[in-house]
């Protein structure tokens, strides 16, 4: 994945020089780069990486087995890699660990007895096992990873220049951008959604410089999170994932989803399980919807009745087998499947902007009233409060729920993401799609 640059390669940078550093945990989905990313973050700081894999040295496992003595455990270690994990400069790396439940709980006491050990672990579909053992509260430092962002995706094609000129833009101070980069931006914008920001597709369409190489890495990757269901859960839930996977397809980015109608011959309560662990292992995100009067939004959100994003849209669009040789080059991409894939792209945009340490819910706003229904579709936070943002072509006449939200909360601002340039007009700041990423809230200081 040579050219691939990843935003955790600088946290775990300053994560290895916080004053007090707990043992690291990446959570994130199958394939979405930690590995990589540990391992290059080892080459660029000269540090001394000693790697346990529990998929391919499952016999590790047992060194946790007896006991939790983590001098014991590194010891032998030490002696079965013949390696030293002395000195601040070696990096201890249990991957995989959701196959070694132990390890996990083992984490707690490398930071009580030896936390000056660097100790990183990585997993993937790591809730399939943590509702049974935990995460040690308050010992390990979680961060959670994604698929490549836009401006990522961007850094991988070489074009940091655009990628500058998004992590520049200040949405206090919209200013618009210069046409021919806005033009840029958009084609690459076209380029990001066939692709999507999996490492091994991007990395594959850098190699051959060929869409159908990328897909061939989509239909792997695909397949690789289907057989890793079969592996991981409960046989009793395994189909049900898999069921809820493949019909993501039709299901992310579009209207109002409800349990009932995922799967009429299951339980909505076994759907519902299914749907969970799907959510924390990262693959999907719920969009509640919320009454958005104050913050947090989470506190005014309900579960009833809500939409989906997915883990990326390049597997999106393989699932649906969409067709992008048919899409017009000028086509714009709030109008392709009535909006959805835009949508899909704007919610993938905000949760990989966010800090990493936790996993951040998303919002939208409806309202259910006769002869007058409205939605928006995100709420975000801004300047501690509700904002509205709308995933249009941008016309007025089709912004009806947007007015209404504004009229109603009279909120700090409101936000059209489409394919035009940046834009303040009536009170709306309109925003170039491949500006999403901007909408994330600010990092807590």
């Amino acid at each position: 994945m040579e050219g691939i640059k990843r935003r955790l390669i600088s946290d775990l940078s300053n994560w290895r020089k916080s004053d007090d550093r707990k043992p690291l945990l990446i959570r994130g989905a199958r394939q979405v780069g930690k590995t990589w990313a540990v391992q290059e973050w080892c080459r660029r700081e000269s540090l001394r990486l000693v790697t346990i894999n529990f998929e391919e040295q499952p016999r590790f496992a047992t060194l946790f087995e007896r006991d939790l003595d983590v001098d014991r455990i590194i010891d032998e270690i030490s002696v079965a890699l013949n390696v030293s994990l002395r000195g601040s400069d070696s990096v201890l790396f249990l991957d995989e660990i959701q196959l070694a439940p132990k390890a996990l709980t083992a984490l707690r006491y490398f930071y009580e007895k030896r936390p000056e050990r660097v100790v990183i672990a990585a997993g993937s579909l790591m809730e399939f096992v943590l509702a049974e053992h935990g995460i040690p509260v308050g010992r390990v430092q979680s961060k959670f990873v994604y698929p490549l962002s836009f401006t990522e995706f961007l850094g991988a094609l070489g074009k940091d220049g655009l990628a500058q000129t998004i992590e520049n833009f200040r949405l206090d101070d919209p200013r618009p951008i210069g046409e021919l980069i806005h033009q840029e931006l958009l084609s690459c914008l076209r380029l990001y959604n066939q692709i999507g920001g999996m490492p091994k597709a991007v990395s594959a369409y850098l190699s051959a410089k060929e869409m159908r190489a990328a897909a061939a890495e989509q239909g792997l990757l695909i397949r690789g999170y289907i057989d890793d269901f079969r592996k991981y859960a409960r046989k009793a839930d395994w189909a049900l994932l898999e069921t809820i996977f493949i019909k993501m397809g039709a299901l992310a980015g579009g209207p109002q989803v409800k349990f009932t109608s995922i799967d009429p011959h299951t339980k909505s309560t076994q759907v519902r399980r299914a749907f969970l662990a799907l959510e924390q292992a990262l693959i999907v995100h719920k969009i509640r919807p919320t009454q958005a009067t104050r913050l947090p939004l989470a506190a005014h959100a309900v579960d009833k009745g809500f939409k989906l994003a997915f883990l990326d849209i390049g597997l999106l669009h393989h699932l649906l087998g969409f067709d992008w040789t048919r899409i017009a080059p000028n086509a714009d991409l709030t109008d392709i499947a009535d909006g959805r894939f835009a949508e899909q792209f704007v919610a993938q945009e905000i949760i990989a902007a966010q800090p990493g340490g936790s996993a951040y819910s998303l919002h939208y706003w409806s309202r259910a009233r006769a002869g007058s229904d409205a939605e928006v579709d995100f709420v975000i936070e801004h300047h501690n409060r509700p904002a509205p943002v709308e995933v249009k072509s941008g016309m007025r006449g089709r912004l009806r729920s947007l007015l209404l939200y504004q009229d109603e909360f009279n909120p700090p601002a409101a936000l059209v993401l489409s394919q035009r340039n940046v834009e303040v007009a009536d009170r709306i700041t309109f925003l170039p799609l491949y500006l999403a990423s901007t909408l994330a809230p600010a990092p807590l200081v």
